[in-house]
């Protein structure tokens, strides 16, 4: 039996979507290999691996700057992490790993692992970033947004406002991560001028069509901006505004956010209203903040929406 594990190396300094990057990957579980700015690395195994590293940026931030990862079957993950530990540590590599430092320098892989039973071929690609995936963000702007999003996620109700974004954005966009930060642009904690408490906002080209609010007293809102229809108005609540500038009328509705998320996968007229206002606005071009964009609120909801939609097909 012959097995080859090819990773493929992913910078983390570009101030794209690691979901983006990532978007031709078999899975994302798999085997990963973080490297820091003062060489180290560090080996780990993930069902789910953006998740994951969303642990590891918190922790580490901007101390690692590549990531390899090889996708793997789940049953393998056991193995090939052990495995892949052994080839870093013939390679030379400083590992953070505590297992190794702990337990593995004593430790001797089962007869069935070793490279004369079980050969590994390990292959490292570099990977290539298609011109028109950068997006120029300096890197002011990317500390700026990593900040936020932990303020975000620092909020108690973060989960709740994550889900609702995620969701509003599946449901309205066939591939949300080819036009991520070009199309939409998601932002955390934005700024406010209006004295009320912003936690997140889904924003097509100049338009905010969906807004995540605190209430300030412990519960969250949100606020969909959606084509208005006669349906509609005796269902939900909402104001309609003429968009003088745009020659638009839009029906902005407020919603709890588990409203929200039930409209939207429930009502499809919620959904053919929603997925209107997003062709109208997304049809006009780039969005014109996509400066403020914040990748990892952005890895935050692709990860979501790719996790629902594995959840469909297992069902299926």
């Amino acid at each position: 039996m012959h097995e080859e594990l090819t990773f493929r190396r992913f910078p983390v300094t570009t101030g794209i979507s690691l979901a983006y990057l990532l978007e031709d990957t078999d899975s994302y579980h798999g085997i990963y290999i973080l490297h820091f700015a003062d060489g180290k690395e560090y080996v780990g195994q993930a069902v789910d691996f953006l998740s994951r590293y969303r642990v590891h940026s918190r922790r580490y931030g901007s101390r690692i700057t590549a990531i390899d990862f090889a996708p793997v079957i789940r049953p393998g993950l056991d193995q090939f992490e052990i495995l892949t530990i052994h080839w870093r540590q013939r390679e030379g590599a400083d590992l953070l790993n505590i297992l190794l430092k702990n337990t593995l320098a004593d430790y001797r892989l089962p007869d069935h692992w070793m490279p004369q039973q079980y050969p590994i071929t390990f292959r490292l690609l570099p990977h290539q970033i298609p011109d028109q995936k950068l997006r120029g963000q300096d890197a002011s702007a990317d500390l700026q947004g990593l900040k936020n999003y932990v303020r975000l996620i620092e909020h108690p109700r973060s989960t709740e406002a994550i889900e609702a974004l995620a969701v509003f954005l599946g449901s309205t966009i066939r591939d949300p991560a080819k036009t991520e930060g070009s199309n939409w642009v998601v932002t955390a904690v934005p700024r406010s001028d209006d004295g009320r408490r912003r936690l997140a906002c889904l924003t097509f080209q100049n338009m905010h069509l969906l807004t995540l609010f605190d209430s300030g007293r412990g519960e969250i809102y949100a606020t969909a901006n959606i084509v208005p229809s006669p349906v509609l108005s005796t269902r939900y609540k909402g104001e309609d505004q003429w968009h003088e500038a745009d020659h638009v009328m839009l029906r902005e509705v407020r919603l709890q956010p588990r409203l929200l998320i039930q409209a939207l996968k429930e009502d499809p007229c919620f959904v053919t209203a929603a997925r209107n206002a997003v062709s109208l606005w997304a049809s006009r071009g780039a969005s014109v903040i996509n400066r403020q964009h914040c990748w990892p609120l952005a890895d935050a909801l692709l990860a979501h929406i790719y996790r629902s939609a594995e959840k469909v097909d297992r069902r299926v």
